[in-house]
């Protein structure tokens, strides 16, 4: 693919965000019965990674200060790899747990690189809408067609929690970038686009996660309010505007869903903090309730804490990594993971693109603050919360590209179409 043609293959992106729920059915089945040598999503994300790279440093549509910033932060973070590298191999883990660390790498660092292609793509808000709209319908396939052809994989392994995840893998993962792709259909919410989110809705609902229906009551609420607040800002007229009822009918049956939902007594039902749910976790108090809210991550960030705490100076300062004592180990906490496994300087240079973006787009949007930008706004508040309390946000390659995109839909180019 010649260089300078890079500019003509940024349809790929929304070809790419199409077929992702396929690829996704794909690397399940290779993970649960290793049918595959090389994983799929490795192969079609790591493609995506490269073209996303050479698209920043190649693509005559990117303005050259913006170039010469992201190839000043493609140098610090080869440099930083390369010294992380380094610090691992210091520590003398084996082949295969090198490889697994940068597979890792790979995986969480997916998202700082796709941000800053993403805000340098001019994204066609049209072409975007359908994308999404393809991708659920197909996320949806492959969770209702097992069901009716009793070809399902649950949520849980262990009983009484009977979510299903279809032919995918990751309940938790699934959930996190749907959740995601309900707040992006919201920027076209129409009568036509109703029924498409509903079925979003109630894909979340089946999952049977915390994540999932937790996200499903904090965006139609949060979505309702913004359109009803923001409107009735702005006019003081009896008759309500469409969007007002669109949201209204959403939440109403989103409730519903929840309410009559086996799943959400389930979830329900995890969340019961008993005097042996207190005991298992060895914790009191407050710290016990936290653990069983977070399915046992609280207890595992303490005790990755204290062994960051006993490290040396260059490990405090790249991170620990995944592995310990031959041992892969994560949270499963995205934002304590990066603190913790790339260290404080790896946290500052994964983090820098986000501040940097939302820091621009918060500032050009202030005064006016238009719909779309609220909405996006609430997108990435909530990516932050799953990221830091159940993680699969930021750490899963497919989520993570839903998060960048909400970024990129901050910028004034797009916001003020809709205002």
């Amino acid at each position: 693919m010649s260089m300078n043609k890079l500019k003509d293959k940024k349809n790929f992106f929304y070809f790419a965000l199409m077929i992702l729920p396929i690829i996704d059915v794909l690397t399940s089945i290779n993970a649960r019965f290793n049918t595959f040598h090389f994983s799929p999503g490795i192969i079609v994300r790591g493609i995506i990674f490269l073209i996303s790279v050479l698209y920043i440093l190649f693509s005559k549509n990117i303005n050259k200060e913006m170039r010469k910033k992201a190839i000043i932060y493609f140098v610090i973070f080869l440099i930083y790899f390369s010294i992380f590298m380094l610090v691992r191999l210091n520590d003398s883990i084996d082949k295969s747990h090198l490889i697994s660390e940068i597979k890792f790498f790979f995986k969480f660092w997916y998202f700082p690189i796709t941000l800053i292609f993403l805000n340098n793509l001019d994204l066609d808000k049209e072409k975007l809408n359908k994308a999404l709209k393809v991708s659920t319908l197909l996320y949806a396939i492959g969770i209702f067609l097992p069901l009716v052809t009793n070809t399902y994989f649950e949520s849980y392994s262990y009983s009484p929690y009977k979510g299903v995840v279809g032919w995918f893998y990751s309940a938790n993962e699934l959930g996190s970038l749907l959740s995601m792709n309900l707040i992006l259909l919201y920027l076209n919410l129409d009568k036509k686009n109703i029924l498409i989110m509903l079925l979003n809705i109630f894909t979340l609902v089946i999952i049977g996660t915390k994540v999932s229906l937790f996200s499903v009551i904090i965006i139609t609420v949060s979505m309702f309010l913004i359109f009803h607040l923001t409107t009735k800002k702005k006019s003081n007229k009896t008759k309500k505007p469409k969007k007002v009822k669109y949201s209204l009918i959403i939440l109403i049956i989103s409730v519903f869903l929840i309410l009559f939902s086996s799943t959400a007594r389930d979830v329900l039902e995890r969340l019961n903090v008993n005097k042996n749910n207190i005991i298992e976790t060895k914790l009191t108090g407050f710290g016990a309730v936290l653990d069983k809210l977070l399915s046992g991550r609280y207890t595992f960030l303490l005790d990755t804490l204290d062994q960051y705490k006993t490290e040396s100076i260059a490990v405090k300062t790249f991170g620990l990594g995944f592995t310990y004592n031959n041992h892969l180990t994560s949270i499963e906490m995205d934002t304590f993971d990066i603190m913790l496994r790339y260290g404080i300087l790896g946290f500052i240079i994964y983090f820098a693109p986000l501040i940097y973006y939302l820091y621009v787009y918060i500032k050009d949007n202030k005064k006016t603050k238009p719909i779309p930008f609220l909405i996006c706004s609430i997108g990435i508040i909530l990516a932050l919360l799953i990221a830091t309390s159940c993680g699969h946000m930021v750490s899963a390659p497919t989520a993570s590209i839903y998060v960048a995109l909400c970024v990129a839909l901050m910028s004034t180019k797009y916001t003020k179409e809709e205002d």
